[in-house]
């Protein structure tokens, strides 16, 4: 199994994270894996064989050929078909909502195809990025066409962006009441705008972000105790670091290690 990540170019760092690349053989992955949230969403686009995505009752369907997944409030459970070959744009909370059609509340937890996201354009892109034969020429559609996109639209709004980039700088630890007053707006206002771009809330957004830094803690073993662990990250204690942490994995820490969390792993240690 291989997975990379490209960083943006510099006119597109402030609303991209990276993009990234996964393939591998049926043989290399054949399991259903989990993956957590991490206050982002995704463009994704499947090159080779699809993937099941499993439902909350256990039931699972076939993801699009290429779609955007908005903001997962809990895990996601997926599974390859066959060979694996995804190529994904991974933005910021709040960058994709100046191009999308859809207010990023509306599609929290699924699957999107992309021309609902950006109509007729999203058909057209879909089309390159498939025939492209390599991750490199996939990038620079990617780049020529998102750099065209927001020259030609609205900028992300600047209160949102704001309070993002707090939150996250803060790693999640930020007291939210105190957000509406750096923004000099009132709460009502920015929970509204912050829900419509991101697609989660302020606090939502506050929790994964600190339950992401706690993890990828874990990953690195940069930590003695649990306990140590949740006060080093602003939990009140360690059954309250539990709590969060299984609304969000579905899991205890002590199951976090299962091979099944192999792509949450990769994702949080280079993302």
């Amino acid at each position: 199994m291989v997975y990379k990540e490209f960083k943006p170019s510099e006119d597109l760092k402030s609303i991209l994270k990276c993009y990234w690349v996964l393939e591998g053989t049926r043989e290399e992955i054949h399991e259903k894996q989990t993956i957590v949230p991490d206050g982002c969403m995704e463009m994704i686009f499947h090159y080779r064989d699809l993937y099941y995505q499993y439902l909350p009752d256990g039931s699972r369907i076939e993801q699009p050929r290429c779609f955007v997944f908005g903001q997962l409030t809990r895990k996601l459970e997926i599974e390859p078909s066959g060979d694996s070959g995804m190529f994904a744009v991974r933005f910021h909370p709040e960058g994709l909502q100046p191009i999308s059609k859809l207010a990023a509340k509306e599609f929290q937890d699924s699957a999107v195809p992309l021309d609902m996201i950006l109509g007729e354009e999203g058909v057209m892109l879909e089309s390159q990025i498939l025939k492209a034969s390599s991750s490199e020429q996939r990038i620079d559609l990617i780049d020529q066409y998102l750099t065209d996109k927001f020259e030609s639209c609205d900028v992300a709004d600047s209160i949102v962006k704001d309070a993002v980039s707090i939150i996250i700088n803060s790693r999640g630890r930020q007291k939210i009441h105190e957000l509406s007053i750096d923004s000099a707006v009132s709460r009502r206002t920015l929970e509204r705008r912050f829900t419509d771009s991101v697609g989660l809330n302020l606090k939502q957004l506050s929790k994964i972000i600190r339950l992401k830094a706690t993890v990828n803690k874990m990953i690195n073993k940069e930590y003695s105790t649990l306990t140590e662990l949740a006060y080093d990250n602003g939990y009140y204690d360690q059954a309250h670091f539990i709590k969060d942490f299984k609304k969000y994995t579905g899991l205890t820490p002590k199951d976090f290690f299962d091979p099944k969390l192999s792509f949450t792993h990769l994702f949080y240690e280079n993302g």
